[in-house]
């Protein structure tokens, strides 16, 4: 659990969610992972009323995260943009089990994450607008089933090694006309 996966943001989206749905959300966050700001994302949790809501799971083998991603709903990737961020491969992992993905729009997500289509993609470091993608999709399961059909679609069209290797590409070409 470090700064530039956005955990603080998406436990911070949590309450905002309940807001926006006028009750409780009926969701749970499932943070996986280790990492140095651990407890003070717990203490987040306490001091938001959310405690109950946010399971840290700890850090998860490789080989059990496929159970992971079958008892999930929704796949939320807050991360923040940091230098040489590239596609966090979590959410094309989520594609393959036809998650509908919450992420925001840096790094590489939106190479992937087609906003409406497969997912969503939000503003990073923005609570409230990570909140208003959520509740649409915690709101709508006949349309979170549509995304993330979609998404296993789109996974299958890009999981080739050739198509990879043609996205980072055109990440390092983006990245390059950016500096």
């Amino acid at each position: 659990m470090v700064p530039k996966k956005g955990f603080r943001y998406l436990i911070e989206a949590l309450p905002r969610i309940d807001r926006l749905l006028g009750r409780t959300a009926p969701c749970t966050l499932l943070l996986v992972g280790e990492g140095p700001l651990r407890e003070e994302l717990q203490r987040l949790a306490e001091r938001l009323g959310v405690r109950e809501r946010v399971i840290f799971a700890g850090k998860v083998a490789y080989r059990q995260l496929p159970q992971w991603y079958w008892l999930a709903d929704i796949l939320a990737m807050p991360a923040v943009r940091e230098p040489a961020d590239g596609l966090n491969v979590v959410v094309v992992e989520a594609m393959k089990y036809a998650l509908p993905v919450a992420a925001t729009d840096v790094g590489g997500n939106e190479l992937v994450v087609r906003d409406g289509e497969n997912g969503r993609l939000c503003p990073e470091r923005d609570p409230d607008g990570l909140a208003r993608c959520l509740a649409e999709l915690i709101e709508d399961p006949e349309r979170r089933t549509r995304m993330g059909a979609a998404g296993r679609r789109i996974f299958r069209q890009i999981a080739s090694w050739d198509r990879i290797v043609e996205q980072y590409e055109r990440l390092f070409r983006t990245a390059a006309r950016r500096r």
